[in-house]
């Protein structure tokens, strides 16, 4: 598709017109939606789409995170302020994945970006205690 719209690479910029007449017309169909996500760069929005097979892997995954930090030693309380690294009462993108990496899950950075976005239920880029509560405490 770059090829498509920069001519085979012969512009490496696409005006507006040109991007406009390339994607105007694309709808989405099935789960997509577009989301905003707040990064280290500034609010940015992308398009989420799920497929069956990745909602299963999104729970299969959270799942088996929710049962390890349930049967930790740890409280809730002191597992956030783990991976609160900088101790300023949020758990940002990096802290995260830092702690999922901690883990040794196997996880590639855009599957930790998944589990953040499903835990980060007001997209701030955030994880705040209320937020890590509602997804790990028990029902």
């Amino acid at each position: 598709m770059w090829r498509q719209i920069t001519e085979n690479e012969k512009h490496k910029e696409v005006d507006l017109y040109t991007f406009r007449l390339t994607f105007d017309g694309i709808r989405f169909t099935g789960n997509s939606s577009i989301k905003r996500i707040q990064s280290a760069q500034g609010m940015r929005m992308t398009v989420v789409s799920q497929s069956s097979s990745s909602s299963t892997w999104n729970t299969d995954v959270f799942e088996k995170l929710r049962q390890i930090i349930r049967t930790s030693p740890f409280s809730f309380e002191e597992i956030f302020k783990k991976m609160d690294e900088d101790g300023n009462g949020t758990i940002s993108t990096g802290e995260f994945r830092n702690a999922i990496k901690a883990l040794k899950l196997g996880l590639k950075s855009v599957e930790i970006d998944q589990l953040m976005s499903r835990i980060d239920t007001n997209s701030d880029g955030k994880i705040d205690w209320k937020e890590f509560m509602a997804k790990f405490k028990q029902k």
